[in-house]
C-alpha cells in the first residue's frame, strides 16, 4: 500500500534547484493511494496536536476527519515525566514538545514500558472511524537538547534501540500501520556522528529491535 502525506514544513531531501521538473499526478494515480494526515500539525491550540488521549477523549475527532489515517503523537504517562524533570503538560504548543515519546526517542532518556502502557490503553479505546491506516509520529529529537545522544557510545545507542521498541509496541499494541519519520533534525544531527560502516551497522540493529517488537510494521517518511 503507498501513501500521500500531508506535511506543512518538512525539510525536503532533495532541493527544489536539483530537482528535476515533474508532472502533477493524474486522479486515476491516485485511486489507489492512501491519504493521511500529519497530525502534529492539525492542531496548535491546547491541547497540542493530535495525540493518544486526546483522540481516546474526543470520539468525534475521528469520526469527521476526512483523511484515510493520521499520524498522531504517543503522550507519554505523566508521573514518569514529572519524575525525570520533564513538563508534563501538553497544552503549551509549540513550547512544550517534551512529554511526547517522539520528543524523547533519539535521547539519553530511557523510555520504560511503564510510561508508554497509557498511551496503548488510550488507542485501544479510540473510535477510529474510517481512520484506517495510522501511524505513529517518530522524529530525531532529545528533548530540547538536554539529553542528547553519541551514537558512538554503545549505552547511548541501546537507550535509541529501545526507545524505538518501545515505539514499534505502541504501534502493535495500539493496533497502529507503523512509524511516520520526520527526518528534519533542527541541528540536532545524530546521524552525522560516527564512520559510513558503524551508521550502517546501527541501523541495521535499529530495524532489528523494531521488528522484533513488531514483525509486520510499516515505515513512511
Amino acid at each position: 500500500m503507498e501513501y500521500a502525506v500531508r506535511i506543512s514544513l518538512l525539510l525536503c531531501l532533495v532541493s527544489a534547484q536539483s530537482a528535476a521538473p515533474q508532472e502533477w499526478p493524474r486522479p486515476s494515480e491516485l485511486r489507489s493511494k492512501k491519504l493521511i494526515d500529519a497530525g502534529i500539525y492539525t492542531l496548535w491550540s491546547s491541547p497540542s496536536a493530535v495525540h493518544t488521549r486526546l483522540l481516546a477523549e474526543r470520539p468525534e475527532f475521528t469520526t469527521a476527519h476526512p483523511f484515510d489515517g493520521i499520524a498522531l503523537r504517543a503522550l507519554l504517562d505523566p508521573v514518569w515525566c514529572r519524575e525525570q524533570g520533564v513538563k508534563e503538560n501538553p497544552a503549551e504548543p509549540p513550547t512544550n514538545q517534551e512529554p511526547f515519546l517522539d520528543s524523547l526517542a533519539w535521547s539519553t532518556k530511557r523510555i520504560p514500558e511503564t510510561a508508554v502502557a497509557g498511551a496503548i490503553a488510550d488507542l485501544c479505546r479510540v473510535e477510529w472511524g474510517t481512520l484506517t491506516d495510522n501511524f505513529l509520529w517518530y522524529q530525531f529529537r532529545d528533548g530540547g537538547g538536554a539529553w542528547p545522544v553519541d551514537i558512538t557510545r554503545r549505552q547511548d545507542w541501546d537507550t535509541v534501540k529501545h526507545n524505538a521498541a518501545m515505539a514499534a509496541r505502541i504501534c502493535r499494541m495500539g493496533k497502529l500501520k507503523g512509524l511516520l519519520f520526520d527526518t528534519e533534525q533542527y541541528g540536532y544531527s545524530p546521524l552525522k556522528q560516527g564512520t559510513p560502516e558503524l551508521r550502517r551497522k546501527l541501523g541495521r540493529e535499529w530495524m532489528e529491535a523494531v521488528q522484533q517488537e513488531f514483525p509486520g510494521i510499516r515505515g513512511m517518511i
